[in-house]
């Protein structure tokens, strides 16, 4: 779930993942075009047990009808890297 804090001035989002139990909070920024959200948010590991790591949420927009999420881990770090990637595509 994504939207826009009108109190932060930011955009907020939860991600919901099926490996453990965890939600995850995140905030960030829409960028100059409008099409790209970049959120920065802390993360439970649940294959490692690591506790409130920071990991990298963008969400793509492709289209009206299409939009993809990407999951990036050891932010800040040379070895960076995309953990994961979920393209949406609304059926019509």
């Amino acid at each position: 779930i994504t939207g826009y804090d009108n109190v932060k001035k930011k955009y907020v989002g939860s991600h919901i993942e099926n490996m453990g139990t965890g939600i995850y909070s995140a905030e960030g920024t829409l960028d100059q075009t409008g099409k790209v959200l970049t959120m920065f948010g802390k993360y439970d590991e649940p294959m490692t047990g690591e506790r409130d790591k920071i990991m990298k949420f963008v969400l793509r927009l492709i289209g009206p009808d299409k939009y993809v999420f990407e999951m990036y881990d050891l932010v800040g770090t040379p070895d960076e890297f995309k953990a994961m990637e979920m393209t949406y595509v609304r059926k019509r």
